[in-house]
């Protein structure tokens, strides 16, 4: 079992055996890239080398692509590539959505409506494989578009699990695709910022909820219940204000 430092790991190595923390724990299984965000996350244990008894295969990971290596190999049968195909192809028509709103363009609610029905119809035909994707799919940066559309899918068991009606899921399904359209109507820089937000940039930031409920009960003219979900989606759980 041979040592490597910490700072000398680089996004994209990949190894032929476990790289391991502490000789116990993997950091990542065989033939798997090594992640930006994993080199953060020791780090920030303040672990100074990991372990393997592998050799180095290769570097140069493409971080933005959205499926690593581990996954594809995993996730490979014919229902999975139906999963895979189908959640692109609603991502960017959420995506066109999106900007749309942003842009104070006018949207057909029915092309949204469209979404939340091919997103039911994939639930239940492949609820599983679904599920799946969205969990483990998504190992690197998550944009806004798949934050939505995820809270959307794994909304919807949840709510056919309390037993909610079929209207009713449907509202919370869209209402989970949509509540955090309010952060399209803030500025870039202030959404995008990597530093500690300003007391006003912070106050800003709270205001999207309101934002939210906005777009969606007076410029989409979703039903009331629909906007109150999204006002509500940073209410702590005691009602004590923004979480």
């Amino acid at each position: 079992m041979r040592s490597i430092k910490v700072s000398e790991l680089k996004p994209g190595q990949q190894f032929d055996k476990p790289v391991y923390i502490d000789g116990e724990n993997i950091l990542v299984p065989p033939r798997v890239p090594i992640r930006q965000k994993d080199i953060q996350r020791l780090q920030k244990w303040q672990i100074s080398s990991v372990t393997t008894e592998g050799e180095m295969l290769s570097e140069g990971f493409d971080e933005g692509q959205e499926e690593n290596t581990f996954f594809m190999r995993a996730f490979n049968t014919a229902e999975h590539e139906l999963v895979m195909k189908t959640h692109t192809k609603l991502r960017q028509q959420l995506r066109t959505i999106f900007e749309q709103i942003r842009n104070y363009d006018p949207v057909e609610t029915s092309d949204i409506d469209t979404i939340v029905d091919a997103m039911f119809r994939l639930l239940e035909q492949y609820p599983n494989q679904t599920i799946e994707y969205i969990l483990y799919g998504f190992q690197g940066a998550m944009t806004d578009v798949d934050n939505a559309l995820n809270s959307a899918i794994i909304s919807t068991p949840i709510g056919t699990s309390l037993g909610m009606a079929k209207h009713r899921l449907i509202h919370l399904a869209t209402a989970a695709l949509l509540h955090d359209v309010g952060m399209l109507r803030l500025a870039p820089e202030i959404v995008n910022k990597k530093d500690k937000l300003t007391a006003e940039e912070a106050q800003a930031i709270r205001t999207h909820p309101v934002h939210s409920y906005k777009i969606i009960t007076r410029e989409l003219r979703y039903p009331e219940e629909i906007g109150r979900a999204a006002l509500q989606h940073q209410e702590r759980w005691d009602g004590q204000g923004y979480l």
